[in-house]
């Protein structure tokens, strides 16, 4: 299977050290789903938003409101085509993998997240508003939606999914994050009050769900019953799986649920994980979750295998015409998880529909110490085929990808070019189509994925 999301070489890892994994810098930057049950829809949005060509913020309210207000309708739309097809009314990631497929999703500007489906801005386009405002949608209707602004998505076959102890099993998981994956989607079963005052320093363990009962000691904190396992060389998951060890809920059924986060890295204590709380939670937004949660509590992950974009408007003579008027943006992604870290870049579009462009041609600059500019690295990447797109991504390593990260400032500029044509001895040669100078960036702040604007 392929991680498109993989955007560095696998990383190389020394186990005489203290192995780690850590593609936070490659993220989008945290979100607040605040009230809203919809941590699943975060967390594949996160995930398909680590793709080349991709923009680093999709909207979750277009794939939530449809899912709330209109899940009968899109199940009778899909059943036109598949005899078998469901979805459920709840924050599930079975649902909203079903819904990138068939529907897709937009730029978060297009349609911006709201805690109440039914709530849609003014400046949202019209067919989005009727979708928060109709009663029920009919299979046309459906199909313009997609059409119109389901550019986002994945296939039904595009990722990998593990479910119950499949999901639990570290070994493949830590494989996923090192081998090429840069963010694995993963569900947890939780203890809300416990998650909610978690700490910047603290790791979520086990202790955070339950007390341990074993024999007739008594209830014992995780701590102690984990420190105990340890001095005897025992291993409390087994145990707990083995029914030695009993598990003593800390709250009522109430306080418990199951939500979904991003799993972006992970070393000797456990793994690193993006949550959709916003960045006053955790560090950030991110927290520790210890192996030992992970194996107790984990109940289902999802790897995306590639995204989807949706194929360019292609009518004849309009390529120009929608490259010269299209709003072009860039998309700059710093690697350091890998062995050797990177700038990865790629373009997208804000236009609902992207031209059918061909290939980008980066051109990338840093600036001196006396304030002049000078060009570091030039190539060109290929933007795939109508049915494939791929962002046109741009990998920078090496001595170069050093100098950029090292440089105070770094500005981009890119050529656009449309399909290639024969010269008159017969060899292939891009026509480019238009020139977008970006706004500089300072590597050394970059801590998340940034879409540059144009200057």
């Amino acid at each position: 299977m392929r991680f498109l999301s993989a955007l560095a070489v696998p990383v190389v890892l020394s186990f005489g050290a203290a192995a780690q994994v850590d593609w936070r810098a490659a993220q989008s930057p945290v979100a607040d789903q605040g009230l809203g049950r919809t941590c699943a829809a975060f967390a594949l949005c996160d995930a398909l938003e680590t793709f080349p060509g991709v923009p680093a913020d999709l909207s979750e309210q277009l794939l939530r409101t449809a899912l709330a207000l209109h899940e009968r309708d899109i199940v009778a739309w899909m059943r036109r085509v598949e005899e078998e097809a469901e979805l459920g009314p709840d924050d599930r990631m079975a649902s909203y993998r079903t819904l990138f497929h068939w529907l897709g999703t937009c730029a978060e500007a297009v349609m911006p997240y709201d805690v109440d489906p039914k709530r849609v801005a003014e400046a949202v386009p019209a067919g989005l508003r009727r979708l928060a405002a109709a009663d029920e949608l009919g299979a046309a209707e459906l199909n313009e939606l997609r059409d119109g602004f389901g550019k986002y998505g994945f296939g039904t076959r595009a990722f990998e999914l593990r479910e119950g102890a499949a999901a639990r099993d570290i070994d493949v998981l830590q494989q996923r994050l090192a081998g090429g994956a840069i963010a694995v989607a993963c569900s947890y079963r939780i203890h809300l009050p416990s998650w909610r005052t978690i700490g910047a320093a603290s790791s979520i363990d086990p202790g955070a769900m339950h007390r341990f009962v074993r024999g007739d000691a008594g209830a014992a904190d995780y701590a102690t019953v984990a420190t105990a396992c340890a001095a005897a060389e025992e291993d409390l998951v087994e145990l707990v799986g083995d029914y030695e060890i009993e598990l003593e809920p800390i709250g009522p059924d109430e306080d418990y649920a199951v939500h979904t986060v991003l799993l972006v890295g992970w070393d000797e204590r456990g793994l690193l994980a993006k949550n959709s709380w916003g960045t006053g939670w955790g560090d950030g937004g991110y927290c520790r979750i210890s192996w030992d949660y992970h194996r107790l509590y984990a109940t289902e992950t999802m790897v995306l295998g590639e995204a989807r974009i949706r194929e360019p408007a292609n009518e004849a003579f309009e390529t120009a015409n929608r490259v010269k008027a299209g709003d072009f943006r860039v998309k700059v992604q710093k690697l350091l998880g890998g062995s050797q870290p990177q700038l990865v870049l790629s373009v997208w579009m804000a236009d609902l529909r992207d031209a059918a462009y061909r290939s980008v041609e980066y051109a990338i600059e840093v600036q001196g110490e006396k304030g002049d500019w000078q060009e570091v690295v030039r190539g060109v990447a290929d933007a795939g085929t109508d049915n494939a797109r791929t962002g046109a991504p741009f990998f920078v390593g090496g001595v170069a990808g050093a100098r950029l990260l090292a440089a105070p400032s770094v500005r981009i500029a890119v050529r656009i070019g449309g399909e290639a044509v024969n010269n008159a001895r017969g060899e292939a040669r891009t026509v480019w189509l238009r020139r977008v100078e970006f706004r500089e960036f300072a590597p050394a702040e970059l801590t998340t994925a940034l879409d540059l604007l144009p200057r």
